[in-house]
C-alpha cells in the first residue's frame, strides 16, 4: 500500500484539482480577453473646426458607425484624418481653403456650416463643392483609400471580408495530365 505524502483523501484531492482548474479558466491580464493593440494606429481626434469638417467629410464619403444604418465602420474609423493630415500629403497646405469651400457650399445651400449638416445635406454640399472645384475629387479618393486600401487601419479590409495576404499556392484539384476543356481552338489545340 502506498502512502499519501500530503495526507489528502481522494475527496480533498478532487476538490483541490477542481479549484485549480477553475482558476485556470479565468482570463489573465496579458492572455485572455481583448488582444493587445499596441501596434494598432491611433486615429487623430477631431479637435479644431478644420479637423471636424474633414471628419464630417470622411463620414460623408464612407459613412461610419454613427451614420451608417447597420453601424458598419467607415472612413473615420479607418483613420482618414491621419491620412489627410499626413505631412507627405499636399492637402495639409490647402486644408483651410478646402474647409472654407465646404463651409461655403453648405452655407449657400442650408445656411449652416458643413459639420452641422446631416448626411443627406452634407452629400449635397460635397456635390456642390465638387462642381466649384473639380480637384476636390482627389481628396475624396484619398478618403476612400483610407478605408478600402487600409493605409492606417485594416478595419475596412476586414469589413469587406479580405482574408489577408495569400499564404501560397492552394491546390484546387487541377492536374497536368487532365483535360480542362473539350473545345479546340481553330488550329486544333486545347485552350
Amino acid at each position: 500500500m502506498t502512502t499519501n505524502p500530503n495526507n489528502f483523501s481522494r475527496r480533498e484531492f478532487i476538490i483541490k484539482i477542481g479549484k485549480f482548474s477553475l482558476v485556470l479558466t479565468l482570463p489573465l491580464p496579458a492572455c485572455g480577453g481583448k488582444k493587445k493593440t499596441e501596434n494598432a494606429p491611433v486615429c487623430l481626434a477631431a479637435l479644431t473646426h478644420d479637423e471636424k469638417t474633414f471628419s464630417a467629410l470622411a463620414d460623408t464619403i464612407v459613412p461610419g458607425c454613427q451614420t451608417d444604418p447597420s453601424g458598419a465602420p467607415g472612413a473615420v474609423e479607418a483613420c482618414a484624418l491621419n491620412l489627410i493630415y499626413d505631412d507627405k500629403m499636399p492637402i495639409v497646405e490647402v486644408a483651410t481653403l478646402l474647409v472654407s469651400l465646404l463651409d461655403g457650399a453648405a452655407r449657400d445651400l442650408y445656411q449652416r456650416d458643413f459639420v452641422d449638416l446631416n448626411l443627406e445635406e452634407r452629400t449635397q454640399a460635397v456635390l456642390e463643392s465638387e462642381k466649384r472645384l473639380p480637384l476636390l475629387s482627389w481628396l475624396l479618393k484619398l478618403i476612400r483609400s483610407a478605408f478600402y486600401v487600409g493605409y492606417f487601419s485594416d478595419i475596412g479590409l476586414k469589413y469587406l471580408g479580405y482574408p489577408g495576404p495569400n499564404l501560397g499556392y492552394v491546390n484546387l484539384g487541377f492536374s497536368f495530365g487532365e483535360k480542362m476543356s473539350e473545345e479546340l481552338t481553330p488550329d486544333g489545340n486545347l485552350p
